[in-house]
Order: structure tokens, then sequence, then C-alpha cells
């Protein structure tokens, strides 16, 4: 995508598997390797099917910003899970700043679950 001052941001969506931990993990390093090659600005997105915290999302975790903690929306926060607090759909992010993260629960019946939404610009904090 570009920005209006001329730059590009890559966004990349994912579905991992639910099948299986093992599986689930060579997919995470699969998809930070692709990430990683894409640029400075990234978005990664996507059902990953476990919680930001699980180890087989460490390959994701360690390299990119979760955008609800970036937001400071933070666990028992109602933005952030439709279901208690549980979270196995996620944006990361690296090189953007985070305005705003949430899960958009009116959106009713979009999908099996509530899509999760976020806003970034790609100014710098202190710009």
């Amino acid at each position: 995508m570009a920005t209006p001052s001329g730059g590009t941001v890559a966004i990349v969506n994912a579905h991992l598997t639910y099948a299986g931990t093992a599986q689930r993990q060579a997919q995470a390093v699969a998809l930070a390797v692709l990430a990683r090659s894409l640029g400075r600005r990234v978005v990664v997105l996507g059902d990953f099917n476990a919680a930001i915290e699980a180890p087989c999302l460490g390959p994701l975790a360690t390299e990119f910003d979760d955008a609800f903690e970036t937001a400071g929306v933070r666990p028992g926060d109602p933005r952030r899970a439709s279901s208690g607090d549980a979270r196995i759909a996620h944006i990361l992010s690296r090189g953007l700043r985070v305005l705003d993260c949430r899960v958009a629960s009116e959106a009713g019946a979009a999908s099996d679950h509530l899509p999760v939404v976020a806003t970034f610009t790609t100014e710098d904090p202190g710009s």
C-alpha cells in the first residue's frame, strides 16, 4: 500500500492451522521470514489460532508489535476480545505507530470470529 509521503506499507494476511502447534509454529516461522523480506513497514494479521503469548507464535511475537498492546488495550478491556479475554485473531506491525485497536463487536455475524480493527500512522510519535 502506498503512503501519502511516497513510502509503502506491506500487508500480509494469514490463517494459521488449528490442527497442531508444531505445524502452526512452522507456519509462523515461514510468515515471519516472508514479512521480514517485505521492508521496514509491515502489517501481519489474521487468524493465528493461538494467543500471541503461545510459544508457537514466538517467531512473530518477537519481531512484531501486537497492535492491542501497543494501543494500550490491556487484558480485561472490552475492546480486546469477543469472549472473555481469548484472542486468536491478531494484528501485528513493524515500523508503524498504532493509534487504536479493537474488536469490532458491531460487525455481528460478519464471520465466525468478530473482526479486529487497527488504525495506524506512518508518522513517528515525535513528529
